[in-house]
């Protein structure tokens, strides 16, 4: 089973939380996951995977443009040929100045684009390791602020535990 996690990072907070969620996946039996920055995807790396992660730092409520271009370059090829219908997807996300009405902006703008392709969305349930204090069910973000505050270990247990469970229903796709 093939995992990628895709990632966009300024300040190296969204790539910590990709190193995370790719942990957790790892954890499976039988998970191979790869991260890759935005920038480095191509197509092949998505239709070959059985689940995909997107994670974007917030720019003013919305995903960072070089996450922006992989879905308007890249995934929207896909998009035309039904190629990522019925794998799993997830997102996770950062955002700066304390608060994550920003992020959830974000995430669902991500979420947009998996559901569009027709992925099985994974989300993240209050009850998930780490979802406070940012935590919301859309996927695991931290509020960053300002400086060079980075996530902290709740944030990164709740990006693991969303990795494990993308895993597990990407593993539960390929069997049915």
């Amino acid at each position: 089973m093939k995992i990628i996690i895709v990632y966009e990072s300024n300040n190296g907070h969204t790539e910590q939380m990709a190193n995370a969620m790719a942990e957790g996946a790892g954890t499976v039996v039988g998970a191979d996951v790869v991260v890759k920055p935005a920038h480095e995807v191509v197509s092949d790396d998505l239709s070959r995977a059985d689940g995909i992660a997107l994670g974007s730092p917030t720019h003013m409520g919305s995903m960072g443009w070089q996450m922006k271009k992989l879905i308007d370059e890249v995934f929207s090829g896909l998009w035309m040929k039904d190629v990522l219908v019925g794998k799993a997807g997830a997102v996770f996300g950062t955002g700066g100045s304390g608060g994550t009405g920003g992020a959830e902006l974000c995430m669902l703008g991500m979420l947009t684009n998996l559901a569009e392709n027709g992925l099985v969305l994974v989300t993240h349930p209050k009850n998930t390791e780490g979802f406070k204090p940012d935590g919301m069910h859309w996927g695991p973000t931290c509020a960053t602020g300002r400086g060079d505050q980075g996530p902290k270990e709740a944030h990164l247990n709740a990006a693991k535990a969303h990795g494990k469970r993308l895993a597990e229903v990407s593993g539960l796709l390929i069997k049915n």
